[in-house]
């Protein structure tokens, strides 16, 4: 005797074997159509992911920039500073420009720190042109080295005068 509701070959049994395709191209057709299903899931997904990373990604650094708004933003020279320097006839990169006339005043440079002798030199890679007035330069000389803060004013012809504001000795 069989459960109520169940029967052995009955109606249910027979639609669910004439639904199963036989045919080899059929069989063949919806395993392509469900893996092209899967793969687009998947893509979705991953997509979703990276969405939602980049997302995270943005509103750290949104927080990150505004935690810095009332702090300075821009060392170096202004655009202003750098269409007079143009205008002037510089063709270089205004910080390259200002240190490398730096440079080349070495002497100057060590008649006005007084710890310092000739031959004093620029170490360009750690100075620093603060703004359209200072420069944060790191000094080498002969016995001693450290590090200057200078006051520059450009002419209108494009030639620099430097002033000594401190120095402090390494």
């Amino acid at each position: 005797m069989t459960a109520p509701g169940s029967h052995q070959g009955g109606p249910a049994r027979d639609e669910a074997t004439q639904q199963a395709p036989s045919d080899p191209r059929q069989i063949r057709e919806k395993i392509v159509w469900r893996a092209a299903v899967v793969m687009l899931l998947a893509v979705v997904g991953w997509l979703t992911y990276v969405a939602s990373e980049a997302q995270e990604r943005a509103e750290a650094l949104e927080a990150e920039l505004a935690g810095r708004q009332g702090t300075a933003q821009h060392l170096g020279v202004s655009t202003e500073q750098v269409r007079r320097l143009e205008r002037a006839g510089v063709e270089a990169r205004p910080e390259r420009y200002l240190l490398a006339d730096l440079g080349r005043r070495g002497e100057w440079l060590a008649a006005q720190a007084a710890p310092l002798t000739a031959p004093v030199e620029l170490d360009a890679e750690r100075s620093l042109v603060l703004s359209d007035r200072w420069v944060l330069a790191a000094v080498e000389g002969a016995a001693a080295g450290g590090t200057a803060l200078l006051a520059y004013e450009l002419g209108e012809d494009g030639a620099l005068s430097w002033r000594l504001l401190d120095y402090a000795g390494e």
